[in-house]
């Protein structure tokens, strides 16, 4: 059966909502047969229209069956399409937000700003791509006030890409800085995407959130867009070991469980956010205090007399340098461990990057520095440790009884390095 996109939204409406993941599946949905690398969900399309109410969407014609199966010209096009439908439907608020570092934290912050007065639905966790996108839309109830839109991207063009399936109104990029590298060609291509998000808001009549004190931000901001600038000089952050204390107008005091000075701009980045809202700086503050990290971002774990402070969803040049200064300023008596992995997707220049991390490291006091990765591997340093992998690092630590008791230690890496199951494998399990 082929179906016009406005009859496949109304069929969407009449659902539980959107999947792609045929294994979630049970009754009253729109099923996505999309094709990817090792699964062809066209594959489970004949299963799935067996369960009541349940639809898929497909573009090969080998896998039509009857009614239930909606045949298309290209199955991600099609969800794209209906999510830019979905949200085309609601005349309110959406703020898209991207960056190189921090637009998962910074995202949450404002959601939870913003959830003070509003009801709002936002990205889950770093649902930011040509897929992730679409299905946030999708998922949107009708009766959503504000939305927030993570963007992420790999290559030139993929911001703008993004733009036009969510249409934001408002934009925020938090910094730009080398990740990805490998995708965008050279830091002047992260720029040029990154500030992709400026040029459609500019285009389209919407306003920015612009760090004032971020010269790249700033000097790449079209002169005549509607903008905010921050940080606000009435809320001061300052780091206070293993949080973050906020003061607001000399009187206020809030601490944030957030560690690390860097991600004083996230948190400024939300409070402009939240006041442009016309959300009460109070209670902005109270649901920042009250924010909870998790997912291996800015994340405190105490096991025994081990204090992890886990950092290891990604990595880059610019976000390994700040954590492993803001951890070298922490004060403490505990031992120092630096546990830093390989930064991914940095093209040719890598192991040059990596070298730089390692100066950084040396400019500081620590008790211990191990190196996790090939690229890593192949720089000569006689001040660490180095492991080719994960596994040769866990079986180091249960060999060397107690090596990590009475110490604070810093994960950092790519999220492919896997670091967290350290944690998992040594303490817990």
């Amino acid at each position: 059966m082929k179906m016009s996109t406005a009859d496949l939204y109304n069929l969407y409406l009449k659902s539980s909502g959107v999947e792609i993941d045929s294994r979630l599946i049970k009754s009253d949905k729109l099923f996505f047969a999309l094709k990817g690398e090792r699964v062809d969900g066209h594959q489970y399309v004949e299963s799935l229209i067996a369960k009541e109410n349940v639809y898929a969407v497909i573009d090969n014609n080998n896998f039509y069956i009857n009614e239930k199966t909606i045949l298309v010209e290209n199955v991600l096009n099609c969800l794209q399409e209906l999510s830019t439908y979905h949200r085309q439907r609601f005349s309110i608020p959406v703020i898209a937000i991207t960056g190189s570092n921090g637009k998962t934290t910074t995202k949450e912050l404002v959601q939870a700003a913003l959830s003070q007065k509003y009801k709002v639905h936002a990205t889950k966790g770093n649902y930011n791509n040509h897929l992730g996108v679409p299905l946030t839309l999708l998922a949107a109830p009708l009766d959503t006030e504000i939305m927030i839109i993570e963007m992420g991207a790999n290559h030139i063009g993929d911001i703008d890409e993004l733009c036009k399936i969510a249409f934001p109104n408002y934009g925020l990029i938090t910094n730009i800085g080398y990740a990805h590298i490998e995708g965008f060609g050279s830091f002047e291509g992260v720029i040029q995407t990154k500030t992709e998000l400026y040029r459609f808001i500019e285009k389209n009549g919407g306003a920015v959130f612009y760090n004032g004190e971020d010269n790249v931000l700033s000097e790449n901001l079209p002169p005549k867009i509607d903008s905010t600038k921050y940080p606000c000089k009435d809320l001061v952050i300052e780091d206070n070991g293993l949080s973050l204390k906020l003061t607001y107008k000399e009187l206020e005091e809030y601490n944030s469980l957030l560690y690390g000075i860097y991600n004083a701009t996230n948190i400024q980045a939300a409070f402009a956010i939240g006041r442009k809202f016309d959300v009460p700086a109070s209670m902005i503050l109270m649901a920042i205090e009250e924010y909870i990290p998790e997912m291996n971002r800015s994340q405190i774990k105490k096991i025994g007399t081990t204090t992890f402070l886990m950092d290891a969803y990604n990595a880059n040049p610019s976000s390994m340098k700040l954590s492993i200064q803001s951890f070298g300023k922490i004060k403490t008596n505990l031992k120092k461990v630096l546990i830093l992995g390989d930064m991914k997707e940095l093209g040719k220049d890598e192991i040059e990057f990596h070298e730089e991390v390692l100066d950084i490291t040396s400019t500081l006091s620590w008790h211990q520095i191990y190196i996790v990765g090939e690229i890593f591997s192949k720089i000569e340093n006689n001040s660490v440790t180095s492991f080719e992998n994960v596994d040769s690092l866990i079986k180091h630590i249960k060999e060397s009884k107690d090596i990590l008791d009475h110490s604070i230690v810093l994960l950092k890496a790519s999220r492919s390095i896997q670091l967290e199951r350290l944690i998992d494998q040594c303490f817990i399990g």
